[in-house]
This record gives structure tokens, C-alpha cells and sequence, in this order.
């Protein structure tokens, strides 16, 4: 814990706003509206983006656009203290907009390790003025991350996992190398058996077949997702590889999975004994 401190001295952001100034903040990214509601700072927060779906009272949040995608008219309406966002946010217009306006952001790092998500854990915690429950939460997290990595040492050969994302609309993307799916399987102790390209990408069938997954994940984002998901486990796509055939599909809420957040580990954890269940 004593490292996680020095961390915490070491990582404030000087231009940040003192805690008690702190009385309306906007959230972007479903990963830093759950931290601050595991925080206990859910009274602050006016609005988030259209990610933050967890836990079901960040919904009526007021919404100000997609994260990649927001509008700087609907966060300036707000009139928050504070905007906490990570690197992925944008566009870059809108982002340079709210900094003319000389709003308060905290930019944090997109996470994509364990070690990134208790940094900003921590950083969330000393904006809020919740620094002693973000102390316990990173001390949760290290527990379940050691209890991750004893059981990842207890798997035997490493499986091949995909990972296909499920948009509400469009069509299913594998995720390639440089992604959060990437990262987690490797969390996860598995093999990420796409390796070809960075980023998502639509797969033909034949290709699902030749990379031949042990396990294929369907990451869907919100309920009606992953109904529709649901679908997509006896597609023709995939029943030919050793997941269709073994029974080995299985689908998880998106934002749990990919999201690099709080559960994120516990999410590595379902994985792993996904792995070691079959």
C-alpha cells in the first residue's frame, strides 16, 4: 500500500481545483463514472457520456455525446467544477474548445494494465477529496489481482482467444493487437489468436476458421446487445473452429470486459476460469 501512496504524492495534478471547490463534475468514459461512484462521489457528478451505463444509475446522468464523439455545448451547459476524462476522449476540436473556455479536466492515462487502473483510481480519488476510499479500493484491487496471477500460473497451456465486439449497430469486430480486448486476454492468461493487425476489424468467416480460437468472447455493450449477441453463438462463423465445437462461446457486458476499469480484473478472473473450466 505504501508504494500506492508515494504514487499518489507523486501523480496530483497541481491545476487541479481544491477538493471542496469540487460540487459538480462530469464523468467521460464508463471506466471513470464507475470509480466515481465506487468512490462515494455519485451526489457531484451532473452528467457522462453515453459509456457510462454502469452502475444503472449513471443512465440518468444528463448525456453529453459519445466519448469520441462529444459536444462541447452539452458539457458547457453543465457548468461543472470538474470534467474528468481520459486520453481517448475527443474529438481534438471539442477537447481545445473546453480548454478556451478554461475548463477544469483531469486527463487521465487510458488504461490497459492493472497498474494504470489504480493510478487513476488514485488520481480520481484525490479530485473527488475521496482519497481514503480510493486507498481501500486500489488495496481490493491488489488482492484480486494476486489472486489473478496465482491463477493464471495454475493454467496449463495457454489458450487462443478471440474476442469479437458487439456493436448495438453494425457488424461484430474481431479485436486485433492495441486494444483492451488485447490486454485483457493477456491479463486473463490467455493468447490473443488474432495477431495480424492493430485495432478491430470485420472477419470473414474462413479467417475465424484458420485462427481456430479454443474460446471466443462476444463482448456486448448494455442488455439489448447482448440479447442480439446472443444470436451470434451458433453463427455459421464460428461453429467450425474448436470454440464452436466445444461449446466454447460466451458473452460478457462490454464495459465489464473492455472496460479497464474497476472490475476489470474480476473480469480477467471470469476468464481465466473460463479457461480452466472446460
Amino acid at each position: 500500500m505504501m508504494k500506492y501512496l508515494l504514487l499518489l504524492l507523486s501523480l496530483i495534478t497541481p491545476h487541479l481545483l481544491k477538493a471542496a471547490e469540487i460540487n459538480r463534475v462530469i464523468t467521460i468514459g464508463g471506466a471513470v463514472t464507475e470509480i466515481a461512484y465506487l468512490l462515494g462521489a455519485e451526489s457531484t457528478l451532473v452528467g457522462s457520456d453515453t459509456t457510462s451505463y454502469f452502475p444503472p444509475s449513471a443512465e440518468k446522468l444528463s448525456k453529453v455525446g459519445y466519448q469520441r464523439a462529444l459536444s462541447a455545448e452539452g458539457i458547457l451547459s453543465l457548468e461543472a467544477d470538474l470534467i474528468i476524462l481520459n486520453e481517448e476522449a475527443g474529438p481534438p476540436s471539442v477537447l481545445a474548445q473546453l480548454k478556451s473556455a478554461n475548463q477544469n479536466i483531469l486527463n487521465l492515462k487510458a488504461a490497459r494494465s492493472a497498474e494504470d487502473i489504480i493510478e487513476n483510481i488514485i488520481l480520481i480519488g484525490h479530485a473527488l477529496g475521496k482519497q481514503k476510499a480510493a486507498a481501500s479500493l486500489v488495496e481490493n484491487m491488489q488482492e484480486q489481482k494476486e489472486m489473478l496471477e496465482a491463477k493464471v500460473k495454475e493454467t496449463g497451456t495457454p489458450p487462443n482467444v478471440m474476442i469479437i465486439h458487439q456493436h448495438v449497430s453494425g457488424a461484430p469486430m474481431a479485436a486485433g493487437k492495441q486494444t483492451a480486448a488485447n490486454s485483457i486476454i493477456g491479463l486473463s492468461g490467455g493468447i490473443n489468436v488474432v495477431d495480424g493487425y492493430s485495432g478491430y476489424k470485420q472477419l470473414t468467416p474462413e479467417a475465424i476458421i484458420s485462427m481456430n480460437p479454443d474460446f471466443i468472447i462476444i463482448a456486448a455493450p448494455r442488455a439489448e446487445s447482448i440479447n442480439d449477441a446472443s444470436k451470434q453463438t451458433n453463427h455459421d462463423m464460428f461453429k467450425n473452429t474448436s470454440a464452436g465445437q466445444a461449446g466454447r462461446i460466451f458473452i460478457m457486458d462490454a464495459l465489464e470486459l473492455l472496460g479497464y476499469g474497476p472490475r476489470s480484473i474480476k473480469a480477467a478472473i471470469k476468464l481465466n476460469k473460463l479457461y480452466n473450466s472446460l
